[in-house]
């Protein structure tokens, strides 16, 4: 007797074990995080995009005329 019970409290013990790890889909701590997952993907996106603009803009070469306040308006009556 003493056999039985110490056979059906491992195997309970086992079984019990082996469905710890295992929550069901809709159970609300699934949900939660799976939407916490999802935010978080979203927001890598975003942040992606945002350094891939700013690179891309930074790179772009910026034409400055250092001589454009010196030079005098073309009102000249030489040049008409």
């Amino acid at each position: 007797m003493k056999r039985v019970i110490a056979t059906a409290v491992a195997l309970s013990a086992l079984s019990g074990l082996a469905y710890a790890g295992e929550l069901p889909k809709d159970d609300p701590l699934v949900i939660l995080d799976n939407e916490k997952k999802q935010e978080h993907k979203a927001i890598d996106q975003q942040y992606q995009r945002a350094l891939r603009s700013t690179t891309e803009k930074a790179s772009d070469p910026v034409r400055v005329d250092p001589w454009a306040n010196m030079r005098g308006a073309d009102d000249s009556k030489a040049k008409k």
